[in-house]
């Protein structure tokens, strides 16, 4: 036997750089000086030509014209008979130029010599002034280079402290005074109007009270899957539970859904958000804002029997919106497991289709009374066909939830953290009858109690217990912050244990 229902599912760093104004390691240059020079005060005769006349050769002999001694000219005759008194007379003028000669060039060779020596004597400390100079230059460049690098390193030091010392105090700051954003708005209070329901009515009658409180859903989600994309689309049914536009349905069909879709009776197609849901009981609660709407009557679902006519609209198949089939309650109470989740839930012979689910459950005085989500199907498990079982989630049951989700955007149930079954003699444990403890939340306070996996729970505040039902109507009861005293069966001994209600959020905003 098996289900068939629809799931529509860069770091930054601070350096100080410094310029070298001393040049580095290039060579110091220094202004060239001029090389000492000694300049004679004789005065050289130049030899001058007079006139245009003719230059004589050395053998012409004129002596007018070239003094004695001159290299041009030219010799006596010494055959001559006066040649000898002329010799003589020459050879003692020689004698005496020869002499004044060598004393005028003894007297510049010592002028010369006396000013070659001070010239070098003046050459020397010239250079050594010049090697002093670049040796100071030198040092003092390196000094104040070392000087420059030091002072700007100093400078940098000073600066990043500073800078520490701002974002430091700026932390400080930051840690003194802490910004919260704290949402103020109006908050939802949800009216109850009392509406007269003691008359039974027709089928046609309740059709045309609360068709246009009815609504079909249309939902679209994208996806990607191996290199392709597209999206998926769904359908589903709803109702409208208040007059400012919130609807309510199941959860499987706007899971996962991107874009949402109400469509109205009369042909009006608006955009819906999710407000919140319950996955434990397969519940969502959508928005339509700005738009006034006729809501449903709901009823008290604790109040049907079995036998009781109701009747379903919904949008089976997803293309036959505000399709009406009736029938009759088939059973209450009745324990249904889908996909894991445990539900009890209304049967019901009304015909449930794909894309009736959460749509609304009637019952004669026009109220609804459950939430259809679910219906048995063939699918090929069994040769019988399998004709008009569906179900229905209670609505006496999730009503707190809703308007848990409308007021605060969640639902938080009463917890202690056990998974529990319903005892049976044939199940292992020490007592034939009672609540049986078969898991339990490593975070619950049930465990931090005390309580172990394999217990028998047989009292809750003194009063014997068989059924799970009876363990939630204690918790709902007692309600989140109170305690439960739960008796419980260890290996055949009894011992009292008091265990704290938690609260337990199963409900995420939308």
């Amino acid at each position: 036997m098996a289900f068939d229902f629809e799931h529509n599912n860069s770091e930054n760093k601070e350096t100080a750089s410094f310029e070298n104004t001393s040049s580095g390691n290039a060579p110091l240059s220094f202004p060239s000086l001029p090389n000492p020079t000694v300049s004679r005060t004789e005065e050289q005769p130049a030899p001058t030509r007079p006139g245009n006349a003719p230059l004589l050769t050395p053998n012409t002999f004129e002596p007018s014209r070239f003094p004695s001694g001159s290299p041009f000219a030219p010799k006596p005759d010494l055959s001559s008979p006066g040649a000898f008194a002329t010799e003589s007379v020459l050879k003692d003028d020689e004698s005496k130029d020869t002499k004044k000669k060598k004393r005028v060039k003894k007297a510049s060779s010592e002028g010369r010599s006396h000013k070659g020596k001070m010239a070098l004597v003046a050459t020397v400390f010239c250079m050594l002034g010049i090697v002093l100079t670049a040796s100071g230059a030198i040092v003092y460049g390196t000094y104040w280079s070392k000087q420059l690098k030091k002072d700007a390193v100093s400078a940098a030091k000073k600066a990043a402290q500073k800078e520490i010392a701002a974002s430091i105090e700026e932390a400080e700051e930051s840690r003194k005074s802490v910004n919260v954003r704290e949402g103020q708005h109006d908050a939802v209070t949800i009216n109850t109007l009392n509406v007269d329901t003691s008359e039974r009515h027709t089928a046609a009658e309740i059709y045309a009270a609360y068709v246009n409180s009815t609504v079909a859903i249309y939902t679209s989600a994208d996806y990607y899957y191996n290199g392709y994309s597209g999206y998926e689309e769904a359908a589903g049914s709803g109702f409208v539970y208040s007059d400012d536009g919130y609807i309510v349905t199941n959860l499987h069909v706007v899971d996962g859904a991107d874009t949402i879709k109400i469509y109205t009776y009369d042909e009006q197609l608006y955009d819906a958000k999710l407000v919140g849901y319950d996955t434990e009981n397969d519940l969502a609660v959508l928005k339509v804002d700005d738009v006034d709407m006729d809501p449903v009557v709901i009823g008290d679902s604790d109040q049907l029997h079995v036998g009781d006519d109701v009747l379903a609209i919904g949008n089976p198949l997803g293309e036959l919106p505000f399709t009406l089939t009736s029938g009759c309650v088939s059973a209450l109470n009745r324990p249904v497991e889908i996909d894991d989740l445990n539900m009890v839930l209304i049967q019901t012979d009304c015909t449930i289709n794909a894309g009736n689910s959460g749509g609304a459950l009637f019952n004669m005085y026009g109220e609804v009374i459950g939430i259809t989500n679910a219906k048995y199907s063939n699918n090929g498990e069994y040769e019988a066909a399998i004709e008009n079982i569906g179900f229905a989630i209670p609505i006496s049951d999730v009503r707190v939830i809703i308007d848990s989700i409308i007021e605060k955007g969640y639902y938080s149930r009463p917890y202690i953290g056990v998974y529990v079954e319903t005892i049976t003699p044939d199940m292992d444990y020490s007592v034939d009858a009672g609540i049986g403890i078969h898991n339990l939340f490593d975070n619950g306070t049930a465990k931090k109690a005390g309580v172990k996996s394999g217990d028998a729970i047989v009292k809750i505040n003194g009063e014997e217990v068989t059924k799970v039902e009876e363990l939630r109507e204690y918790l709902d009861e007692i309600g989140i912050g109170g305690t439960l005293t739960l008796t419980i069966n260890r290996n055949g001994k009894e011992i009292e244990i008091e265990v704290e209600i938690d609260e337990l959020i199963t409900s995420d905003i939308g």
